[in-house]
């Protein structure tokens, strides 16, 4: 599985990144490039902080996410 913090399948990811356009159709599912960015990100956001939860389901996901 690729991980971020490997700098070969980093660089992968982010050539992957660099191809998309907002006219890439999507693969699978129904959101365009702008929603599935935005929606990968999030988990990212609240493992860093930069998003605060308030439900205890929140702390819950907060909690997963740091582990990762």
């Amino acid at each position: 599985m690729n991980s971020l913090f490997e700098t070969t399948s980093s660089q992968s990811i982010l050539d992957r990144l660099d191809k998309l356009t907002p006219e890439t159709p999507a693969q699978w599912g129904k959101m365009d490039v702008s929603q599935m960015l935005k929606h990968c990100q999030a988990p990212l956001d609240i493992a860093l902080e930069n998003i605060t939860l308030t439900s205890k389901t929140g702390w819950l996901q907060k909690q997963i996410m740091k582990l990762f």
